[in-house]
This record gives C-alpha cells, structure tokens and sequence, in this order.
C-alpha cells in the first residue's frame, strides 16, 4: 500500500468519524467559539495525521475485530511484523497465523464480528460505558493497570471510555484520556487480541518530519513515533493486549507511563 492510499485510508477514517457525531446548533455561540472549535478540530486532525494507520485501526477497531470470547486453554503467540517502503513503515500485529480470506464488511453499528478468518462467524451486541476512575473501570476492565501509573506534571485524568460487551460484560476497548490544557492531552488506548485477528499501525515518515525509534520495554518491543509539533506515540504488544500511547507528551514521559504498564 503507497502513501496515497495511506492518506486515503486515513482521509475516510477520520470523515467517517466525525459523522458519527450529531452537531446541535446553538444560537448562542459566537464566531471566536466557532474559530476556538475549528483549531482544536485542526489540531487533532494533524495529531491524527501522524499514525494512519493506528487512527484507522482504533476508529474501527472494536467494530472490525473480534470480541474476548477465547478460552483460557487457546494462548496464541502474538507478535509485530514491520516493513518499510519508500520512507512508509507498515506494522502488522497478531497471531501469524495464515489469513485465507479478506475481512468482511463492518457489520451494523453495535455489533462486533468474532475474530479471524476461517472461523464461524458471531457477534455480540456491545455498549458505551463512560467512567471517571479506574476504580469504577477496572470493573469490566481486565488491564491489569497500576493504580499508580505514572502521569506526567500538570495532566489528569480526564474519562475513561469502553467497548463492552453485553454478555462478556469486559471491554473489549479502553480509552484513557488525560488532559494538561483544552489543546494538551493524551490517551492510552488498549485493544485486546482474538485468535486469527490483526491490527495494522506505522506512520510515513518520507518527508522526515516524523521519527520512529525501536525501544524494549520490559520484555516487548515498543515502536516510538515523534513528530515535529513535539506529538509522541508509542505502541506495544502486552500479552494478547495491544497498547498504544498517543499525544503531547515528551520521549521519557512515553516510556514510563509504557513501563508502568507492562509491570507484572
């Protein structure tokens, strides 16, 4: 896949996101708050802009793949495949088993196909479920994550948003969101692997303003992407997790939260 088709890929991710929001009028916003509101559109659009292919696979992940319904007796093997064409760094996450069939068109909104290809096809219904602490989340959150995971000065934790489904009643997607300032933030996202399953991520970096670096933390390999407007995105395999670190946060900050989250 070229770089066009990268930005396309993108381009038709990010629409198709921001339709999935309903807009109200208010009569009493002014044109500074409409100005205020379309640089902060701008500005994520750009972060976006950074991981094509990580925006496409979390807008849709949790709709395309699969839902946690694995037994405890099926330990996959997972692992990252990266390739790198003409500055464009492709990275594949999954199990490398052999896919003999292309995915499926998204089903309708709510509902999520089980994993990979040559398996049976089900799904489950899931919902929205919103919280302000991990307390309240870690209740259909399996990520084992700290209580006192690293957070760097000045930012709080803002939500937590998930994917759950109705009859696991685990989410199969987990936001967390932190803010230093309206324009500052960043999120941690972790997407939880089935069997057959595969994610896509990487980032072109021909015009050289974006870095990638490929760093160990504890016993997984971390792919680190800056770019130039001091924007940094860090993702890793845990286990059957995949965990990415997204947002205005420094190169040290990154891999201490990272670190944070790979302790056992």
């Amino acid at each position: 896949m070229n770089k066009e088709e990268f930005d396309q890929l993108f381009d038709k991710a990010f629409d198709e996101s921001v339709n999935t929001y309903e807009f109200i009028p208010d009569s009493s916003n002014s044109w500074a708050k409409v100005q205020k509101q379309l640089r902060k559109q701008s500005r994520r659009k750009r972060q976006l802009r950074l991981l094509p292919y990580i925006a496409a696979a979390f807008i849709f992940g949790a709709i395309v793949f699969g839902t946690p319904t694995v037994t405890n007796a099926f330990q996959p093997f997972y692992k990252a495949i990266t390739s790198i064409k003409d500055g464009v760094i492709n990275i594949i996450w999954g199990t490398g088993e052999t896919h003999n069939t292309k995915p499926r068109t998204p089903p309708p909104p709510g509902h999520v196909n089980s994993g990979g290809a040559g398996n049976s096809s089900t799904s489950e219904e899931i919902y929205h479920q919103e919280f302000k602490t991990w307390d309240e989340a870690s209740t259909v959150v399996d990520y084992p994550i700290p209580k006192d995971i690293y957070v760097p000065t000045d930012y709080k934790l803002e939500n937590i948003k998930t994917l759950v489904g109705k009859t696991s009643e685990k989410s199969i997607f987990t936001t967390l969101q932190y803010n230093k300032s309206e324009f500052e933030n960043y999120h941690i996202k972790i997407k939880k692997l089935v069997p057959a399953e595969m994610i896509q991520s990487g980032a072109d970096t021909s015009k050289n303003d974006i870095i990638m670096e490929t760093l160990q933390i504890g016993d997984n390999t971390a792919y680190l992407f800056i770019t130039n407007d001091g924007t940094t995105s860090m993702e890793f395999l845990n286990a059957n997790y995949h965990v990415s670190i997204v947002g205005a946060i420094t190169k040290k900050e990154a891999i201490k939260i990272a670190t944070d989250l790979v302790q056992k």
